[in-house]
């Protein structure tokens, strides 16, 4: 391993780190109904998020021994975005295991199969789907901490500035699975084709149940943090480890 990827995987895990801190934080503003302290250490949080997700992309890019230096040239010279280096990476590792590094074949179901292209297909949806939370990461970095604006700075953007005001602490439970689910099965793509096949279902069934679970029951978890420990609805037992 370069000592590059070392720092990467250290900064990760100082990163995750300050995740854990940041959220027992979050937790006490909530259970002490301080909704300004909630929604500060809320846009901490996922800072912190999308921080550790860049992180995550370049150990992907820098630890495991089968990308190359080729590889990263590759993906550097071409992206144009943060996403466009997740999906590179994607596309790149996609056609080594399926199509022995043909960089000129579509990526349909005709080339990969119905089972490969579905794969591919779920993992790209994923990537894309962090999109509005890197744009809120990039305006919060920026300082637009309450009021978003466009790209030329002379206006409110209402659209990123509605989803600043909308993050709840539940979101953050589901993006921070969804994170860590892309995680790994990209890690699972580079390192093999079997790896990749063996754990996309297990993975994407941690991520189902995560949305089940968090989604849109912001409610429900105001309450257990309000009346815990005298009240624990068995349904938020699992927030106990999704919180640690």
């Amino acid at each position: 391993m370069t000592d590059v990827g070392k720092a990467h995987l250290k900064n990760l895990s100082v990163l995750r780190k300050a995740t854990k801190l940041i959220d027992r934080e979050l937790n006490l503003s909530i259970r002490g109904k301080n909704e300004f302290k909630e929604q500060i250490y809320l846009r901490i949080l996922l800072l912190l998020w999308m921080t550790w997700a860049e992180c995550k992309l370049n150990t992907l890019l820098t630890v495991p021994p089968q990308v190359s230096d080729v590889d990263r040239k590759y993906i550097n010279e071409n992206a144009k975005s943060e996403i466009d280096r997740w999906l590179l990476l994607l596309e790149l590792f996609i056609r080594r295991r399926y199509l022995d590094d043909n960089r000129k074949k579509p990526l349909d179901r005709l080339t990969l199969g119905h089972t490969a292209f579905t794969r591919y297909s779920t993992v790209r949806e994923m990537i894309e789907r962090i999109s509005t939370y890197i744009e809120i990461r990039n305006r919060l970095a920026h300082g637009q901490w309450h009021i978003a604006l466009n790209s030329n700075l002379n206006a409110e953007n209402p659209q990123i500035t509605q989803s600043i005001w909308k993050i709840t602490k539940t979101d953050i439970l589901v993006l921070k699975r969804h994170l860590i689910v892309l995680g790994a099965i990209i890690n699972d793509l580079i390192s093999s084709k079997s790896a990749f096949e063996n754990g996309f279902d297990r993975y994407l069934k941690q991520l189902d149940k995560a949305i089940k679970q968090f989604e849109g029951r912001m409610d429900e978890f105001r309450k257990f943090l309000l009346f815990k420990p005298y009240y624990r609805p068995i349904a938020w037992d699992i927030i106990q480890s999704e919180t640690e």
